[in-house]
């Protein structure tokens, strides 16, 4: 088995060698070492534990929201995020935008990826994608905290 350490403790596989040595990258992920695999063409994609990275979303993006009342309907915005969601109830409102955001993040590989406007929307796609929705809601309830 041929690993090249990449970092301090960090381990890196071609493509190849990562077919062969799958159970050791997710086992290594899972106990929160860096892992890379690697293409000839020097692309490189990181592989990492998914609740981690979903925790570490979760604490460090900001949903920015904002709420409003007017004509007796409760409004929710995230702020420079382009989303906005209505209810009759608040509660009404947040289920609308964690619906919003499922089909956002649907969409995303083709329609917004590539598009420059939403690259910034990138690590929300990843939160998105990685929790519940009751794990959407309770983000956008406790500002990313």
């Amino acid at each position: 088995m041929t690993v090249m350490v990449s970092a301090p403790g960090g381990r890196s596989y071609t493509s190849t060698e990562a077919r062969t040595h799958w159970r050791d990258i997710m086992d290594a992920s899972s106990a929160g070492i860096p892992v890379t695999i690697s293409r000839q063409d020097s692309t490189a994609s990181a592989v990492t534990d998914a609740e981690q990275l979903r925790c570490y979303l979760s604490q460090s993006l900001s949903p920015r929201a904002l709420t409003y009342f007017e004509n007796g309907v409760h409004a929710l915005v995230l702020n420079q995020r382009g989303f906005v969601s209505e209810g009759e109830t608040i509660e009404e409102a947040i289920d609308d935008m964690v619906s919003q955001l499922r089909e956002y993040v649907e969409d995303w590989a083709e329609h917004f990826s590539t598009a420059p406007n939403h690259a910034d929307n990138w690590a929300l796609v990843q939160l998105v994608s990685l929790s519940t929705d009751e794990q959407v809601r309770e983000w956008l309830v406790n500002g990313g905290n």
